[in-house]
């Protein structure tokens, strides 16, 4: 409790015994006066422990006094309940539905963790616009495809260029064959964006960053909650589905040549509602993905796998030495293998040849998977 007795006696000066008064927090404080200072610290040696106290003396007066204040009985706290631990009904469901969809997955020779997948199924059904970004090779496009298998739903693919125009996205006109000059007979041509929303399909956009700014605000309504296509061309006609349409997109932000989503705010709003970061396989996990699909030695594929591991840090050092490389690449080396090649054969038809066409840089690449293959 905070309170300044001496405020209260400076206030109040009085003398008379037992008097009374009240501060600002509604605590009675009961004034004693006492003829010498003796009494008052025997007074105050007796009431220690059960009263707040502060000791007064009159001004040019031998009158001493004392200001008292019972303390506050002291309770104990009353205990808080501990966190649960307990997982709620509905991390109990996305936790079951994401464990399905892994096996979903994993049954279709694609690994991923759990915690993506949650993030995914969240969005999902939340009706957010879902981004992946990764390295190419990663499998962002394969994990949109098999997301529209197990979810039982069509998609419609556009690969984003600086160069696409409105009508890509919206559709156009066309005059037909037998048009006439006043233009009237003509029909309208529905974009890959404007079948999907009408046939409740989900919609991929690939490299998303290659989409050129002059576009982003044509598609505004399409990327809000009720997935809008708003046709201007077409007399201001609407096409919605009530937002059943899931927008995926897809971003490598290594490429050269993309857009800057950070320079259009409220189209970076839109697009990264939801995003899921995905990166190649550990080389442990890459090697039992190779064992189980291909049936490769454990050993050898945990050797083949480490090295592309080791090429895959090098290159994020050093863009322009290597090409992205997938799992693609390790399952090409892996047949090779099985067909009775060795690792360092196998190598070159695959990996050497399609890193580099260059005779030194290809010869250094040799050197540097014959001593790490040594090496292990």
């Amino acid at each position: 409790m905070s309170v300044d007795i001496l405020k209260i006696v400076k206030e109040t000066l009085s003398d008379k015994p037992g008097r009374r008064t009240r501060n600002a927090e509604g605590k009675t404080f009961y004034f004693v006066r006492y003829d010498d200072k003796s009494s008052i610290t025997e007074y105050k040696r007796t009431l220690k422990g059960k009263y707040h106290m502060r000791t007064w003396k009159k001004k040019n007066s031998s009158n001493y006094g004392l200001w008292v204040c019972e303390l506050e009985t002291k309770t104990k706290p009353t205990p808080t309940a501990a966190p649960t631990t307990e997982p709620t009904a509905a991390q109990t469901a996305l936790n079951g539905e994401a464990k399905k969809l892994r096996l979903f997955l994993s049954s279709h020779n694609f690994i991923i963790d759990l915690e993506p997948l949650k993030a995914i199924i969240s969005g999902i059904k939340a009706k957010h616009n879902i981004t992946l970004v990764g390295k190419t090779a990663t499998g962002k496009s394969t994990l949109i495809k098999l997301l529209c298998k197990y979810y039982n739903k069509g998609y419609e693919e556009i690969t984003c260029n600086p160069y696409q125009e409105a009508e890509e996205i919206k559709g156009k006109y066309i005059a037909k064959s037998n048009a006439t000059k006043d233009g009237l007979n003509i029909e309208w041509i529905k974009s890959q964006v404007h079948k999907a929303i009408e046939g409740g399909e989900w919609l991929i956009f690939e490299e998303i960053n290659f989409l050129n700014p002059v576009l982003y605000s044509s598609v505004y309504s399409l990327l809000d909650h009720n997935k809008k296509l708003i046709l201007t061309e077409k007399e201001g006609e609407e096409v919605s589905n009530g937002g059943e349409t899931v927008v995926f997109f897809t971003l490598n932000a290594g490429y050269g040549g993309t857009f800057d989503l950070n320079d259009n705010p409220a189209f970076k709003r839109r697009v990264q509602q939801t995003i899921v970061r995905l990166d190649y396989l550990t080389p442990q996990a890459e090697a039992k993905y190779i064992h189980d699909t291909k049936g490769l030695n454990k050993d050898i594929a945990l050797v083949l796998c480490k090295f592309m591991d080791q090429l895959r840090k090098e290159k994020e050092g050093d863009a322009s030495e290597y090409p992205d490389l997938g799992i693609s690449i390790t399952e090409a080396i892996a047949d090779h293998i099985n067909n009775g090649m060795t690792i360092n054969e196998a190598l070159e038809p695959t990996l050497i040849n399609f890193c580099t066409l260059d005779n030194e840089a290809q010869e250094a690449l040799r050197e540097k998977a014959s001593l790490f293959i040594k090496g292990c």
